[in-house]
């Protein structure tokens, strides 16, 4: 399966994870394992978008989420405001 997944990697580059992955029958988890294994190594270049099931293009590599915000002192310590 691994050899199935990476042949489609190779010549379907701009496909979705989920639409190789249901082409294959394995999880889109799977195939994001083995683009990223391919990307890390230069076997193909990072792509910035790709084609999804419904034949729309998106942004290949999602945003980052802004980190959250610490707690305060007091709500870290688990004292509220009326316990000061």
């Amino acid at each position: 399966m691994d050899a199935v997944i990476r042949w489609k990697l190779r010549h379907e580059t701009e496909k979705s994870n989920r639409q190789i992955a249901a082409q294959v029958g394995v999880d889109h988890k799977t195939v994001s394992d083995k683009r990223g294994e391919l990307e890390a190594t230069g076997e193909f270049p990072q792509l910035t978008r790709t084609t999804g099931m419904d034949g729309k293009e998106r942004p290949a590599t999602r945003k980052a989420q802004k980190p959250a915000t610490p707690m305060s002192k007091a709500h870290a310590s688990g004292r509220l405001a009326f316990d000061l």
